[in-house]
């Protein structure tokens, strides 16, 4: 980003006179009420934080991002990707940049910037050959100049902010705070619960890192100075390290304080702020390896995940992209869609069975199945079971279909 971002400074990014923040940061380590501070990247030390941020990412990057276009006619095909333009799809598909990225790590990034902090900015520079960035969101938000003209300001390689103009940025947000510009991310409103599962994973370090026994009182026979105590003290956890402690005459009573996981209901209430967690995400326990599922397929798991958590951030970016990545003159006609049906994994033969179902009834290409199943060849024409019959809403028979042909009925 150095030597791309030396290079467009004095052509393409220019300053405006004059502008007003539309939005303020949110990404500022915050200390809890538990005493931790819990920023989006010390939350990923939380298994289950962890664990529900990564899926969600790694789900949403590797799903295939299409362009289609329609034709007059209302047919859609997708748009294959032309390295030698390098069009959308190529950036897509294939390469987004020339700095090694692949989609999977570019879309990840994308997704791990919304959910950590609330927005992703993702730059399309007006240079050949064509690319795509992704802007750091803590350090890039939206203004507008005295114009009423958005930008961009972000701080790319040092503590000069550049101005960057909003057709070139693809600006998607989630939990939008007062000013409807800026979002705000997952851990802005599940701080104090991160916070909580931290603090926990830190007490009970200590208490295992003492053995469980850490703390006792000895009553001793006569009264101690300050440094008579401290040489008790030290002879006393000296010896308890070696698991042996050794008493003398002058100890009248020795009480150790014992401590466990269990009676300090940690377990408890680490099942509850897991749980909670999970809410925060959307996502079922059973995802974070907790709790039980109850589906009677894969196929329900997934679709439930793809409806539920999911969605929200796949329509966003469709969304986004027809309006910032195509022409005014083409968003009638094209558009960007997941490729949904790639998170939907089901058993072999439920897959063979659904195949079968929209082959023999004209939805799907023999070719296409066999394609979906990473297969060559294939019968590249539909077929459709014998006997189907069109009729008219008086309920007459208008034709039939008799081995493949269509028929007038009589």
């Amino acid at each position: 980003m150095a030597i791309l971002t030396k290079a467009l400074q004095e052509k393409y990014i220019t300053r405006p006179e004059k502008v007003e923040h539309l939005g303020s940061y949110h990404y500022a380590p915050t200390r809890t009420k538990s005493g931790q501070s819990v920023s989006a990247e010390s939350a990923k030390g939380v298994a289950a934080f962890y664990r529900a941020f990564d899926m969600i990412c790694s789900d949403v990057a590797a799903m295939p991002f299409k362009s289609y276009q329609r034709d007059e006619s209302g047919s859609r095909a997708p748009i294959a990707p032309n390295s030698r333009t390098r069009n959308l799809q190529y950036l897509l598909e294939i390469q987004p940049n020339n700095y090694g990225w692949t989609p999977w790590q570019y879309n990840y990034a994308a997704m791990a910037w919304l959910l950590g902090h609330g927005n992703c900015y993702e730059w399309s520079p007006p240079i050949r050959p064509a690319q795509k960035f992704i802007l750091r969101a803590d350090r890039t938000r939206p203004v507008m100049d005295a114009d009423g003209r958005i930008w961009y300001e972000t701080y790319l390689n040092g503590a000069k902010p550049h101005y960057i103009p909003d057709v070139e940025i693809m600006h998607t947000l989630i939990n939008p705070d007062a000013s409807g510009h800026v979002g705000r991310g997952v851990v802005t409103f599940a701080r104090e619960t991160v916070g909580r599962r931290m603090a926990a994973n830190e007490a009970a370090s200590e208490l295992y890192n003492n053995g469980m026994n850490a703390k006792a009182y000895i009553q001793m026979q006569s009264s101690l100075d300050t440094e008579g105590r401290k040489r008790v003290k030290q002879a006393y956890t000296e010896a308890l390290k070696d698991g042996l402690a050794v008493f003398d005459n002058k100890v009248l009573q020795f009480e150790p304080i014992t401590l466990s996981l269990a009676d300090s209901q940690f377990v408890e209430q680490n099942v509850q702020t897991d749980r909670d967690i999970a809410n925060f995400f959307g996502v079922s326990e059973h995802f974070l390896n907790a709790g039980k599922q109850s589906y009677n397929s894969n196929y329900q798991k997934y679709e439930e995940y793809l409806i539920g958590p999911l969605n929200k951030y796949l329509v966003q970016r469709e969304q986004a992209a027809r309006i910032k990545w195509l022409p005014q003159s083409e968003q009638a006609t094209s558009y960007f869609k997941y490729n949904r049906a790639a998170l939907l994994r089901m058993s072999p033969k439920e897959r063979a069975e659904t195949n079968e179902i929209q082959i023999r009834s004209a939805q799907l290409k023999p070719s296409e199945a066999r394609a979906m199943e990473d297969r060559d060849g294939g019968y590249d024409g539909y077929i459709i079971t014998k006997n189907y019959a069109t009729m008219s809403e008086e309920g007459e028979i208008i034709s039939q279909v008799n081995e493949g042909n269509i028929q007038n009925a009589e």
